[in-house]
């Protein structure tokens, strides 16, 4: 029924430990819960997939601590499972309302969109298009581990990894890297082929369970999930060696032509190709960037190294000075890691806002507003802004509005209209 979490908060010389309740999304709801049973129902917004049940989740988040004003600590959090059906007795999230073209918000959020100074952005997704390249980095590493290297599909043949099938992972949750995609799909396909030198690719992908099954069964644990789920014997981890799969990624990432710079060494296993960098666009317009908003921050799972040629790449680069201190452009070199939200703080920190929309399309990037939340005196306050159509594929829709994601956006440009807006200046609606 419910799910207890603890957490433990150091802030100004303060140690305090507390525990709640979590239904999932916002924990504060939690004492409305009376009990968890399939319900039937439609799924609102049109669609057209089978209905869901949140469900309760524990999921492992590594103790650390990532900023100057929190020690955050997490025992478990609670997700939702897209491919489940619902909680009883609790309302479905109330209907979300029009705010302007391609933009939708909780009927709460349009009041306090007046106080927001600032926005952080993911990168991938969100101002970057990255559909031709990071899927198919994924689904490439993939072919190539397994058949180039290793032989077990044979040379030359497709990938078993399907590209519609990525974000089957995202969906998940706990895939916010793309490299931790690549090396559970290869250790999910090596533990199908077992002791088999060889398995023919139609075989491989008849196997029960399916790859849809298997990542339907994941309880958000990411990575360290699926080792658990899928121990290997010596010989098939050394086939799933992941830092060789990281290595494998990055070449096919950056190719002959970015990837020392971004990575610090030449291709030596994919070589005499460009990099599928390059095949990335922008998906923001810069004139959103000027108006009654100016503060921008970033919080990404790239490295820096990835992240500054993907931001000059889409046209910010001579911008970034002006638009994004380099405080607020906060990635995993910076220490941070989503869904910790301490990386949200530091951005906001840097940009000195007290009210940020966090602008992301997955669900880890959920997870890091939710998580704010919890904390019962967080540095600044937050709203979630769903981006369609990425990571999530075409379940984002859904799978944001049953995790009550403030806003809803069918691109970052349409979000940033909205937000620009002059009526949110006098506070109105």
């Amino acid at each position: 029924m419910f799910q207890l979490c603890s957490a433990v908060l150091t802030h100004e010389g303060l140690r305090a430990s507390f525990r709640f309740v979590s239904r999932g999304a916002v924990a504060q709801l939690g004492e409305r819960l009376n009990g968890i049973q399939e319900v039937d129902g439609s799924i609102p917004f049109g669609s057209t997939k089978s209905p869901l049940r949140l469900a309760r989740v524990d999921v492992p988040v590594n103790d650390r601590t990532t900023g100057p004003d929190f020690q955050y600590s997490e025992g478990s959090e609670s997700w939702l499972d897209p491919h489940s059906a619902r909680i009883a007795g609790h309302p479905m999230p109330p209907p979300y309302e029009s705010l302007g073209p391609g933009v939708k918000a909780r009927p709460e959020t349009a009041a306090l969109l007046h106080r927001v100074d600032a926005v952080v952005f993911d990168i991938d997704g969100v101002l970057v298009d990255v559909e031709k390249s990071y899927p198919l980095v994924i689904t490439e590493t993939v072919r190539f581990v397994l058949g180039d290297l290793h032989g077990l599909i044979g040379s030359g043949q497709e990938s078993p990894l399907k590209r519609d099938e990525v974000p089957l992972f995202k969906q998940a949750g706990g895939f916010n890297s793309d490299w931790d995609i690549a090396r559970a799909a290869l250790r999910f396909f090596v533990s199908r082929i077992g002791n088999r030198r060889r398995m023919p690719l139609s075989e491989l992908r008849e196997l029960k369970p399916s790859l849809g099954e298997f990542t339907a069964s994941l309880r958000g644990g990411g990575l360290e999930e699926v080792r658990e789920r899928l121990p290997l014997n010596p010989e098939q981890e050394t086939m799933c060696d992941e830092t060789l799969v990281q290595k494998v990624c990055e070449e096919f990432y950056g190719g002959d032509d970015w990837c020392e710079s971004m990575f610090g060494f030449r291709p030596t296993l994919v070589k005499g190709r460009p990099g599928l960098f390059n095949d990335e666009r922008s998906l923001i317009e810069p004139a959103l960037l000027k108006g009654r908003i100016e503060k921008f921050g970033i919080y990404s799972t790239r490295i820096l190294s990835e992240a500054l040629p993907a931001l000059r790449h889409i046209g910010l680069g001579p911008a970034l000075g002006t638009l994004i201190p380099d405080a607020a452009l906060i990635t995993e070199t910076s220490g941070y890691r989503k869904p910790d939200p301490n990386g949200l703080f530091a951005a906001g920190r840097a940009l000195g806002a007290g009210f940020v929309v966090f602008a992301g399309d997955n669900v880890d990037d959920l997870r890091v507003v939710q998580n704010a939340r919890r904390l019962p005196d967080p540095p600044l306050q937050s709203l979630f802004a769903g981006i369609l159509g990425g990571a999530l594929g075409d379940r984002a829709e859904e799978i944001f509005a049953h995790g009550e994601a403030d806003l809803l956006a069918t691109d970052v440009s349409s979000l940033m209209r909205v937000l620009q807006a002059d009526r949110w200046s006098a506070g109105g609606r």
